[in-house]
């Protein structure tokens, strides 16, 4: 929970063009290019149906409505499925929030496999064997990490001896990422009441009133919601996934097995480590992207080889 499925804005090149659309943003993750003050993704585009987000009570019923709609202009809903809000990130941080509220902290999933993927035989193929799903529970952190998640969640206050940082000249306690969450999204309540049912183009004069400190957390939280694994409450129905052509997590079969009959490993045809994936790009880039690659390669001093 909480890994850095860091904030990525597609390029500026695609900003000029006042339209942004999801397969843009995901090739703006695949290069690279980051703006974390950048949304929206899709000016202009209807506004989405208004969520109705569950709420275990870590967020009112108002921030969790305004969670939803900024999930979604971060991360648009469009024809090829759900958007932030639809995928989860309300119930995403919801738990993330209060992983260290309970008696067991649920900070790190248990594991080594989910359950999605099978055992292979003998001969490396695929069985319809599969292992049960250790995700389910969690592993206990080490207090040295569970003294940095309650100084991330909580604060300064919530570590004994305050935060490493509180005697730094101009920097100060650590606040916690509930206050700060917290803060921006009653900012939002406070400048937007009715927020969802706002279009983007008043949305965004809402997200521009947020600081770059503020937006990049929500944009960070949405990402990690919309491309986690599901088991800590985003990604729902595996549709962030999807979006990204991600094919999951893939033990115990793996993408090389060993083959007894060979005695050696054997890649995968369907999921080849040594080369491309066989059969047509899901999701080719554009000519926007590739130049945008090229500008990229470029200028850190690259060669091209594609």
């Amino acid at each position: 929970m909480g890994g850095t499925w860091a904030a990525r804005e597609v390029a500026v090149a695609n900003h000029r063009r006042g339209s942004w659309s999801r397969r843009d943003f995901l090739h703006g993750v695949a290069v690279g290019a980051v703006g974390v003050a950048l949304p929206p993704l899709a000016c202009g585009r209807p506004v989405p149906a208004p969520s109705s987000p569950t709420t275990t009570g870590l967020l009112g019923a108002q921030e969790a409505v305004a969670l939803g709609r900024l999930a979604d202009f971060v991360f648009p809903p469009d024809s090829s499925g759900p958007g932030g809000a639809g995928l989860g990130t309300v119930a995403y941080v919801e738990q993330l929030l209060g992983a260290l509220d309970g008696p067991t902290p649920q900070v790190f999933r248990d594991g080594p496999y989910s359950g999605r993927a099978p055992f292979p035989d003998a001969d490396g193929a695929a069985t319809t064997n599969f292992p049960s799903d250790d995700f389910d529970g969690f592993l206990p952190p080490d207090r040295i990490q569970l003294a940095a998640w309650k100084l991330r969640l909580y604060g300064s206050n919530a570590v004994p001896g305050g935060g490493p940082n509180d005697a730094v000249p101009d920097v100060g306690p650590t606040v916690g990422m509930r206050d700060q969450l917290r803060q921006a999204l009653d900012q939002v309540v406070a400048a937007a009441p009715g927020i969802a049912g706002l279009d983007d183009a008043a949305v965004a004069a809402v997200w521009a009133g947020l600081s770059s400190d503020q937006r990049s957390l929500v944009t960070e939280l949405v990402m990690e919601a919309v491309f986690g694994a599901p088991e800590y409450g985003g990604n729902a129905n595996l549709g962030g996934w999807a979006q990204s052509h991600f094919p999951g997590d893939q033990l115990p079969l793996g993408y090389s097995q060993f083959d007894q009959a060979m005695g050696g490993y054997v890649e995968r045809s369907d999921l080849p480590l040594s080369q491309a994936d066989p059969g047509p790009d899901p999701d080719p880039m554009d000519a926007t992207t590739l130049q945008l690659l090229d500008a990229l390669v470029a200028g850190t001093g690259g060669r091209k080889f594609y």
